[in-house]
């Protein structure tokens, strides 16, 4: 069967203050506010590229095992953009590094546990390797996730 699904369109991650999250959105990582269409004050909505943020208060939060959302950055620009977020007062919870599909990453926590990864954007990594991108199940990623996560996310179980 053909599916007719074009993309993620969204991701929404929980937080427990809203301007404790715009100081890392906007502050840190340099995220970009959208136009939101619910005026609860509840909720921001960042655009990331054709996707989009959606940060959503919940007074009552808890962080749900390594749930995480992954940002790409130009890959001529992520050694200079790794640098600036390290140079800030959150630890990375893995350092930038060149993982075995040889895209350099890194991990941070946002102030409310939310993990975000930040990647080299794939395309140009990929393009400079002469390789194509293959769509992958979540098992199979699970199975060829790095080695150097071992230990920070179970990836076995999924």
């Amino acid at each position: 069967m053909k599916s007719h699904i074009q993309g993620i369109d969204h991701v929404m991650i929980t937080v427990g203050d809203l301007d404790v999250a715009r100081g890392f959105y906007e502050g840190i990582l340099g995220l970009e506010e959208m136009e939101c269409p619910v005026k609860d004050g509840q909720r921001v909505w960042y655009k990331i590229g054709d996707q989009q943020l959606h940060v959503n208060l919940q007074k009552k939060y808890h962080k749900a095992g390594f749930c995480h959302f992954a940002i790409a950055i130009e890959a001529d620009k992520y050694h200079e953009y790794a640098k600036m977020v390290s140079n800030t007062d959150y630890k990375l919870s893995v350092e930038s590094q060149k993982f075995e599909d040889e895209v350099y990453r890194f991990f941070l926590d946002d102030p409310f546990s939310n993990t975000v990864e930040v990647h080299q954007a794939y395309r140009n990594a990929y393009k400079r390797m002469n390789l194509t991108i293959q769509p992958v199940t979540p098992r199979a990623f699970a199975l060829s996730a790095p080695s150097s996560l071992a230990g920070y996310a179970d990836v076995s179980k999924r």
